[in-house]
């Protein structure tokens, strides 16, 4: 309604009271870009427009109007239409005198969608208007398919279709109506508002028939085009090759990594039946599924006292850190039952041909020197220092074929077995003034150890200036309510996790240790081993000791 006042405005018509009126009556119109379309408009009753003045306008906004057709004085004014119409629009001259002053509209665009005022006013200033709504769409052109030139794995199928709106999608389907994955699919607008569509596939051996299926979503409208694809077009003897020699380099890997397996597999065997001859229980089951509704407390305490500090600190941070927010559903999807952890209890001997050559290296402990001016306080060593063995010390300078063994920069030392399979638990006597303990890979960086992270291969738990940190790439503090003078690891190699307890008050044949932290998803590839790893703190502190809990022993 407010199109058909902004006419009368534009015409300069004004309303009179005669009695002959008339009505003004549109409508709606849908038609096929490229076609042509009538656009309603009639007079009510069916009196003469011979004589009338006839205006047709398109709104595209109220500050964009646009004429389209005048007709005046028995003829066309052609002059004040728009340049877009001219040329494209008549009146129906044999139908004036029944009052139709539809407007013919040639050779329909996108861009003539909208809407139109039709507008009339005859000779005794009598005036009326109507809206006329127009619908352009595109129902596309039948797809055209072609088969191109042969690829190394098949035929191209080629195929494009013109004169699509709304934008339409293309699919490609087998004989089976199975959807089949398009290589290219690429469409374009053009400058009559329609799409035109393209697509490439890439035809098997076993496709006999492809499918071009170009469709609109919004109103169902669907074009097919199906080809057959002769097997006598497939360059046969270069597909065969191609998949001959990829099955070989298949079957080829498939059989080193079997044989790989099965030699690792032949030395844990060896190595757990070495286990079993000591008495050691090599079947461990550690963490229970969580069952039944307990809310996370109770898994975590499981009626013993546990370090509730941890859980509070997590709580706050959750959202800081997201690898505390894999610790918690960690905890709260498994219950722990240290009862089964202590049963893996592992006896450790450390290898003094890798420490550090200020180390004194017992198989059970680990003592410095106090002598040498460095630390081992994480991000202190400054990169190139080398360590100088101080005289007198119990690990002497080896040879130069074996000095790459060693710790070169930190007071380290690896144990002498590692795992590569199973369940381990061992339990450690640290000092005060600082320590690190965990595991690590066989290939960590043994010229400079400091602020190793579990991207390197470093799975530990550290004491440095009072606290107890992670390297996860965070260095994330732990807030500990007890002091820790024992601290036991468990390592799960079948589950790639790494958990840590404070057993300094609890005999290492308890049923109970505090959890402190697990590593979870450590990435242990392609079965290689990881070893015990210790550290002292510092250099500079004389006679500080680190000491290995072996299991007891029932005689």
């Amino acid at each position: 309604m407010k199109y058909v006042l902004l006419f009368k405005l534009l015409s300069l018509l004004t309303i009179t009271t005669q009695q002959d009126t008339f009505e003004v009556l549109g409508g709606s119109v849908v038609v096929l870009a490229g076609e042509n379309a009538t656009l309603p408009c009639h007079l009510k009753p069916s009196i003469s427009a011979v004589n009338v003045k006839v205006k047709w306008i398109k709104i595209k906004s109220l500050d964009n109007i646009s004429t389209v057709h005048v007709y005046e004085n028995q003829k066309d004014v052609e002059a004040v239409a728009d340049s877009t119409y001219l040329g494209r629009t008549s009146l129906f001259r044999e139908e004036l005198q029944k009052g139709n002053v539809s407007l013919k509209l040639i050779h329909a665009k996108f861009s003539d969608s909208g809407q139109y005022i039709c507008g009339v006013l005859t000779a005794n200033w009598n005036e009326g208007a109507a809206e006329v709504t127009v619908s352009v769409k595109g129902e596309g052109s039948l797809p055209m398919v072609s088969i191109r030139s042969p690829s190394d794995w098949g035929l191209e199928v080629l195929c494009k279709s013109t004169g699509w709106h709304p934008q339409p999608e293309l699919v490609w389907l087998n004989s089976n109506g199975q959807v089949l994955p398009a290589k290219l699919i690429e469409t374009s607008r053009g400058q009559d508002g329609l799409y035109d569509i393209k697509g490439l596939v890439v035809a098997q051996t076993n496709s006999d028939q492809i499918t071009c299926r170009i469709q609109q979503q919004f109103n169902g409208h669907m074009l097919q085009t199906k080809i057959d694809v002769p097997n006598d077009l497939f360059p046969k003897s270069k597909m065969e090759g191609l998949i001959i020699g990829s099955l070989l380099t298949i079957v080829f890997a498939v059989v080193i990594i079997l044989l790989c397996c099965v030699h690792k597999r032949r030395i844990n065997t060896e190595k757990a039946q070495s286990w079993a001859r000591s008495g050691q229980n090599t079947t461990c089951i550690v963490f229970k599924k969580r069952h039944g509704s307990e809310d996370e407390t109770a898994v975590l305490k499981d009626g013993k006292d546990v370090n509730v500090s941890f859980m509070q600190f997590a709580k706050s941070h959750i959202i800081q850190n997201e690898n505390l927010k894999k610790q918690l559903d960690f905890l709260n999807t498994r219950k722990l039952d240290y009862s089964d952890v202590v049963k893996c209890h592992r006896t450790i001997n450390l290898d003094a041909d890798n420490a550090h050559v200020d180390l004194e290296v017992n198989d059970k402990d680990v003592q410095n020197t106090g002598k040498h001016p460095q630390s081992f306080e994480p991000n202190t060593l400054e990169p190139g220092t080398e360590h100088v063995p101080v005289e007198g010390s119990k690990n002497t300078v080896e040879p130069a074929s074996n000095t790459h063994q060693r710790f070169k920069k930190a007071p380290c030392v690896l144990a002498k077995e590692g795992f590569s399979f199973g369940s381990h638990y061992f339990i450690v006597e640290v000092p005060k003034n600082g320590w690190i303990v965990g595991v690590v890979k066989a290939s960590i960086n043994k010229e400079n150890t400091s602020g190793c992270t579990v991207q390197e291969g470093c799975w530990t738990l550290r004491h440095r200036q009072g606290k107890i940190s992670i390297h996860d790439g965070t260095m994330l503090s732990l807030f500990m309510t007890r002091e820790t003078e024992k601290v036991g690891v468990f390592v799960n190699y079948d589950e790639s996790f790494v958990s840590f307890y404070n057993v300094t008050h609890h005999d290492n044949t308890d049923k109970s240790g505090d959890h402190i932290y697990t590593y979870t998803n450590c990435k242990f590839e392609n079965c290689q081993e990881v070893y015990p790893f210790f550290g002292i703190g510092s250099l500079k502190t004389q006679n500080s000791k680190l000491i290995i809990v072996d299991p007891v022993t029932n005689d």
